[in-house]
């Protein structure tokens, strides 16, 4: 009988340590997936689902902090989720007006880092991690039109989500506002395995851009028990220039952006090896 009793006691016990909420647009009532989960008592994370579900499993203790793209960020106490249920505000993104009717492409280029020779890799910690690079234009004058993003991938393992951005410079130089309107969660179609690359088709998305530079950054999902992505992004050493950056969830809570270079207790480190092809538009 004791023996049963504790089995049972366990049992309970194993389905009261987690959580499960959902994830909801505030207008539309529909799910959010693949959000972003942050603990704020610990490190990590998790994400939500397809279906806009998330297991906050024991990891936390007082709040979390949620984020996804076209939405606005919110940090919530637990104890304040009323019926599983998290709603989201829908941003609104005020960029550059851009009267496309009157533009005619005037030609087409590869902007970024292209060939360089391969220094190594990075991997996730399952903490999540992102990384962002710097793409210079060259100039203001004319718009871009980015049609497809290039990623140099040693492997590639959609098993962990991996979610693309495209940030404008903030005044600092580093990444700021995501101008994606929608989430773009890559895929193992994207990935060409001969050539070690990713590439993402955008040109359907009319992606325009009238600065002189913008960021192209890979998300990586953090993972309850903090699996860790088998997934490789390629590195190069070519480059004095520091045209990467990352935030991670292990480190200052995925918020602050560093220098590649800067990481805690790195030796030493390279760029991404990322470029986009763009038409040019006057």
């Amino acid at each position: 009988m004791k023996s049963l009793l504790l089995v049972a006691f366990l049992h309970v016990s194993l389905i009261t340590s987690s959580q499960v909420i959902s994830i909801l647009d505030s207008k539309t009532k529909k799910p959010i997936p693949y959000a972003t989960i942050r603990w704020n008592s610990v490190q990590g994370g998790t994400y939500t689902n397809a279906e806009g579900k998330a297991d906050l499993h024991n990891n936390f203790k007082d709040s979390i902090y949620i984020s996804s793209i076209g939405y606005e960020s919110r940090m919530i106490l637990l104890r304040s989720i009323q019926q599983d249920t998290v709603l989201l505000v829908p941003t609104i993104i005020e960029l550059p007006s851009v009267t496309v009717q009157s533009l005619r492409v005037i030609g087409e280029q590869t902007l970024g880092i292209t060939n360089a020779k391969k220094f190594g890799c990075w991997t996730g910690t399952g903490f999540g991690e992102e990384f962002a690079q710097k793409i210079s234009f060259p100039d203001s004058i004319n718009t871009y039109k980015i049609n497809s993003v290039n990623i140099g991938m040693e492997r590639f393992d959609e098993t962990i989500p991996t979610v693309l951005h495209i940030y404008n410079i903030a005044e600092s130089g580093r990444p700021g506002t995501d101008m994606l309107l929608k989430k773009i969660v890559l895929r193992k179609s994207n990935y060409k395995k001969r050539k070690e690359k990713l590439v993402v088709d955008l040109g359907s998305e009319n992606i325009l851009i009238n600065d002189t530079a913008c960021f192209i950054g890979i998300e990586w999902m953090p993972v309850f028990a903090h699996h860790q992505p088998s997934s490789a992004i390629v590195i190069t050493d070519d480059f004095t220039e520091r045209l990467t950056f990352i935030r991670s969830h292990y480190y200052y809570g995925g918020v602050k952006w560093l220098p590649t270079i800067l990481l805690p207790g790195q030796v030493h480190a390279g760029n991404t090896v990322i470029s986009v092809t763009v038409e040019v538009l006057k």
